[in-house]
Protein backbone atom coordinates (compact mmCIF):
# COMPACT_ATOMS: atom_id res chain seq x y z
CA UNK A 1 0.00 0.00 0.00
CA UNK A 2 0.98 3.71 -0.79
CA UNK A 3 0.39 6.30 1.19
CA UNK A 4 1.47 10.59 0.84
CA UNK A 5 0.53 13.46 3.39
CA UNK A 6 1.00 17.00 3.26
CA UNK A 7 -0.48 20.20 5.16
CA UNK A 8 -1.61 23.05 3.46
CA UNK A 9 -1.15 26.48 5.77
CA UNK A 10 -3.40 29.82 5.06
CA UNK A 11 -1.75 33.27 4.63
CA UNK A 12 1.04 34.37 6.83
CA UNK A 13 -1.06 36.82 9.15
CA UNK A 14 -4.43 34.50 8.87
CA UNK A 15 -5.82 32.78 11.59
CA UNK A 16 -7.76 30.78 9.51
CA UNK A 17 -6.56 26.68 9.79
CA UNK A 18 -4.20 24.33 7.99
CA UNK A 19 -5.45 21.27 6.41
CA UNK A 20 -4.00 17.80 6.92
CA UNK A 21 -4.63 14.91 3.87
CA UNK A 22 -3.63 12.11 3.61
CA UNK A 23 -4.10 9.35 -0.11
CA UNK A 24 -3.83 5.92 -0.40
CA UNK A 25 -4.33 3.16 -2.36
CA UNK A 26 -6.67 1.14 -2.28
CA UNK A 27 -6.42 -1.52 -4.16
CA UNK A 28 -2.79 -4.02 -5.04
CA UNK A 29 -1.93 -2.26 -8.37
CA UNK A 30 -1.90 0.59 -6.66
CA UNK A 31 -4.28 2.40 -9.25
CA UNK A 32 -7.14 3.35 -7.22
CA UNK A 33 -7.20 5.94 -4.17
CA UNK A 34 -9.12 7.41 -1.51
CA UNK A 35 -8.45 10.50 0.59
CA UNK A 36 -8.87 11.75 4.28
CA UNK A 37 -8.24 15.01 5.34
CA UNK A 38 -8.39 17.02 8.49
CA UNK A 39 -9.23 20.48 9.92
CA UNK A 40 -6.12 21.69 12.50
CA UNK A 41 -4.55 24.61 14.32
CA UNK A 42 -3.17 26.96 11.59
CA UNK A 43 0.72 26.99 10.49
CA UNK A 44 1.05 23.34 12.66
CA UNK A 45 2.85 20.98 10.62
CA UNK A 46 2.88 17.53 12.53
CA UNK A 47 -0.57 16.26 11.55
CA UNK A 48 -1.95 15.30 14.95
CA UNK A 49 -5.44 13.03 13.72
CA UNK A 50 -2.77 10.97 11.39
CA UNK A 51 -3.47 7.93 13.24
CA UNK A 52 -7.33 8.24 12.62
CA UNK A 53 -7.12 9.25 8.95
CA UNK A 54 -4.30 6.08 8.09
CA UNK A 55 -6.92 4.20 9.75
CA UNK A 56 -9.52 5.13 7.66
CA UNK A 57 -7.93 4.43 4.83
CA UNK A 58 -6.29 0.74 5.90
CA UNK A 59 -9.83 0.02 6.44
CA UNK A 60 -10.75 1.06 3.07
CA UNK A 61 -7.69 -0.60 1.65
CA UNK A 62 -9.12 -3.90 3.65
CA UNK A 63 -12.43 -3.53 2.32
CA UNK A 64 -11.07 -3.68 -1.68
CA UNK A 65 -8.94 -6.54 -0.85
CA UNK A 66 -10.17 -8.21 1.52
CA UNK A 67 -6.67 -8.60 3.47
CA UNK A 68 -4.87 -5.70 4.77
CA UNK A 69 -1.32 -4.44 3.54
CA UNK A 70 2.29 -6.56 3.95
CA UNK A 71 3.96 -3.31 3.37
CA UNK A 72 3.28 0.29 4.04
CA UNK A 73 4.99 3.03 1.90
CA UNK A 74 4.16 6.27 3.48
CA UNK A 75 5.53 9.87 1.66
CA UNK A 76 5.29 12.86 3.85
CA UNK A 77 5.46 15.78 1.85
CA UNK A 78 6.08 19.49 3.32
CA UNK A 79 8.71 18.91 5.74
CA UNK A 80 11.48 21.78 6.23
CA UNK A 81 14.61 19.99 6.90
CA UNK A 82 14.77 21.50 10.76
CA UNK A 83 11.49 20.09 11.01
CA UNK A 84 12.33 16.68 10.53
CA UNK A 85 13.54 15.61 14.09
CA UNK A 86 9.89 16.23 15.58
CA UNK A 87 7.68 15.23 12.35
CA UNK A 88 9.58 11.51 12.33
CA UNK A 89 9.46 11.56 16.17
CA UNK A 90 5.36 12.30 16.57
CA UNK A 91 4.21 11.14 13.29
CA UNK A 92 5.89 7.48 12.72
CA UNK A 93 4.38 6.59 16.00
CA UNK A 94 1.13 7.35 14.84
CA UNK A 95 0.96 5.42 11.68
CA UNK A 96 2.45 2.68 13.85
CA UNK A 97 -0.92 3.45 15.87
CA UNK A 98 -3.34 2.84 12.99
CA UNK A 99 -1.59 -0.50 12.02
CA UNK A 100 -1.61 -1.50 15.24
CA UNK A 101 -5.02 -1.33 15.90
CA UNK A 102 -5.86 -2.91 12.47
CA UNK A 103 -4.25 -5.87 14.32
CA UNK A 104 -0.81 -5.83 11.95
CA UNK A 105 1.17 -4.36 14.38
CA UNK A 106 4.11 -7.51 13.45
CA UNK A 107 3.19 -8.37 9.95
CA UNK A 108 2.87 -4.74 8.09
CA UNK A 109 6.31 -2.92 7.17
CA UNK A 110 6.28 0.67 7.35
CA UNK A 111 9.00 2.51 4.86
CA UNK A 112 8.58 6.06 5.85
CA UNK A 113 10.20 8.93 3.62
CA UNK A 114 10.25 12.91 3.71
CA UNK A 115 10.17 14.15 0.21
CA UNK A 116 12.07 17.22 0.52
CA UNK A 117 11.86 19.52 -2.40
CA UNK A 118 13.61 22.94 -1.62
CA UNK A 119 17.38 21.93 -1.25
CA UNK A 120 20.11 24.02 -3.37
CA UNK A 121 22.02 20.89 -4.47
CA UNK A 122 23.48 20.58 -8.58
CA UNK A 123 24.15 17.36 -9.93
CA UNK A 124 26.42 17.08 -12.90
CA UNK A 125 27.30 13.74 -14.99
CA UNK A 126 30.69 12.17 -14.30
CA UNK A 127 31.40 11.87 -17.97
CA UNK A 128 30.55 14.35 -20.83
CA UNK A 129 28.86 11.03 -22.53
CA UNK A 130 26.12 12.85 -24.32
CA UNK A 131 24.35 9.68 -23.35
CA UNK A 132 23.84 11.09 -19.75
CA UNK A 133 23.62 14.49 -20.35
CA UNK A 134 22.01 17.74 -22.30
CA UNK A 135 23.43 20.16 -24.37
CA UNK A 136 24.19 22.52 -21.44
CA UNK A 137 25.68 19.45 -19.42
CA UNK A 138 22.39 18.85 -17.13
CA UNK A 139 21.71 15.66 -16.01
CA UNK A 140 18.78 13.75 -18.24
CA UNK A 141 15.46 13.66 -16.30
CA UNK A 142 14.52 10.25 -15.06
CA UNK A 143 18.35 9.69 -13.07
CA UNK A 144 18.12 9.08 -9.44
CA UNK A 145 21.03 9.93 -7.20
CA UNK A 146 21.08 7.36 -4.34
CA UNK A 147 24.41 6.96 -2.53
CA UNK A 148 24.51 8.42 0.70
CA UNK A 149 27.20 11.38 -0.35
CA UNK A 150 26.08 13.91 2.09
CA UNK A 151 24.50 12.33 5.01
CA UNK A 152 25.86 9.22 6.23
CA UNK A 153 23.11 8.16 9.17
CA UNK A 154 20.28 8.57 6.62
CA UNK A 155 19.33 7.41 3.47
CA UNK A 156 18.32 9.84 0.92
CA UNK A 157 17.75 9.72 -3.03
CA UNK A 158 17.17 12.57 -5.47
CA UNK A 159 15.25 11.94 -8.29
CA UNK A 160 15.84 14.29 -11.05
CA UNK A 161 12.34 14.37 -12.55
CA UNK A 162 12.71 17.81 -14.76
CA UNK A 163 15.44 19.21 -17.07
CA UNK A 164 18.12 21.42 -15.28
CA UNK A 165 17.91 24.82 -15.35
Amino acid sequence: MVMGADVTHPGRDSLEPSIAAVVGSTNRYGSCYAAEFSVQPGRQEIISDLHIMVKQLLIKFYQHNRLLPENLIFYRDGVSEGQFPDVVAKEIPLVRQAINAMGEDERCKLTYIICGKRHHFKFGPTTKDKNHCDSKGNLLPGVVIDTSWWNPWNFSSFPLHCPGG
